[in-house]
């Protein structure tokens, strides 16, 4: 339920947006597959930025249907305790982008805004993330949409507007780093906001023609007219 009965939720993807994990996420990955498959190679084929870890599992199934065989599940865990061991709480903070903690805390402070999480890590993955980085307290992490509930972006959008009890999209604004939240967000039929603080290629021309209505180089250009005025 909506206990602050805000009017407007701002959803956030994770990686390049608020938070950098230098790599530790995809060598959990690789940590992962060298254990569960023995002829597995290296990850260099397969997308990452804007992927989702669900689109990311089918993505090397198709490689190596051992890995298939062996199920979601299993590969889920194996992960994450390999991306725990790297991971530990509170050992990345320095990893938080600049302006991520300020903003949240600017938008915790105003009652009319609730925010979740819009991202393709898996659940698990999210919360060990965003605790290595201390910014795991701004978030409730039942009400997000993450990479276990489906392959596809636009899925993740509309889990988290039904967890947050939103559905006027009108009053939903999402905020990404790659082209990928961009599209996702345009398809549920709701505001996007970009940022040019992720490690991809996306440009702000890439990411205004994918469907961002707005781009900001980093969340602390962000204030309060600027939020009033994407919202109307």
């Amino acid at each position: 339920m909506n206990t602050r009965n805000c009017k407007k939720l701002i959803l956030f993807d994770i990686d390049g947006t608020l938070l950098n994990t230098g790599g530790d996420g995809k060598e959990a990955m690789e940590m992962a597959l060298k254990k569960l498959l023995i002829d597995f190679t290296n990850l260099d084929e397969i997308r990452f930025q804007g992927n989702t870890d669900y689109a990311i599992f089918n993505s090397i199934s198709e490689i190596y249907p051992l890995l298939k065989e062996q199920g979601i599940e299993k590969f889920k865990k194996t992960y994450i305790q390999y991306l725990q061991d790297l991971m530990p709480a509170e050992s990345r903070i320095q990893m938080a982008i600049p302006h991520a903690r300020s903003f949240l805390q600017f938008l915790q402070k105003r009652n009319e805004f609730c925010i979740g999480l819009v991202t393709g890590n898996f659940k698990n993955g999210a919360q060990i993330k965003l605790k290595a980085t201390g910014l795991d307290s701004f978030f409730d992490f039942e009400k997000g949409g993450y990479g276990c509930d489906a392959p596809h972006r636009t899925r993740l959008v509309e889990k988290a507007m039904i967890r947050n009890e939103f559905t006027e999209k009108f009053r939903v604004l999402l905020i990404g780093d790659t082209i990928h939240d961009a599209a996702a967000g345009k398809e549920a039929g709701i505001r996007v906001m970009g940022v040019t603080t992720g490690v991809g290629e996306d440009s702000v021309k890439d990411l205004l023609e994918s469907g961002c209505d707005l781009v900001v180089n980093n969340l602390g250009e962000i204030d309060e007219i600027m939020l009033r005025a994407i919202f109307n």
